[in-house]
């Protein structure tokens, strides 16, 4: 069993779970260019690879997070649903998430 959120056991649907609203929370931050929202909850040593081969550091990915123009409706919320998201644990606390870019 993995181990998250403050050290306690997760089951395989609690993991997924977990991750799911970490990721909604993490596309509605990038929806509304909240950078200090979308930093709380990447770690600051993460980097991001993204399909096209590029790679980027925390720093490197939040400058490119921008709020959208007065008057535009955001793409994304915090209500979200992520349909495709795929959840690996390797061991007692590592996990490779995978989702869909926003």
């Amino acid at each position: 069993m993995a181990q998250y959120a403050g050290g306690r056991a997760l089951d395989s649907t609690s993991t997924h779970n977990f991750f799911a609203s970490l990721t909604q929370r993490r596309l509605g931050a990038i929806a509304r260019g909240d950078r200090a929202a979308w930093s709380a909850i990447v770690d600051d040593d993460a980097t991001l690879s993204y399909y096209d081969g590029r790679r980027l550091t925390k720093a490197e990915a939040a400058a490119a997070i921008v709020p959208p123009d007065p008057g535009v409706a955001a793409l994304s919320s915090d209500s979200e649903v992520v349909d495709s998201l795929a959840v690996h644990p390797l061991g007692e606390d590592v996990a490779v998430v995978s989702a869909p870019d926003p």
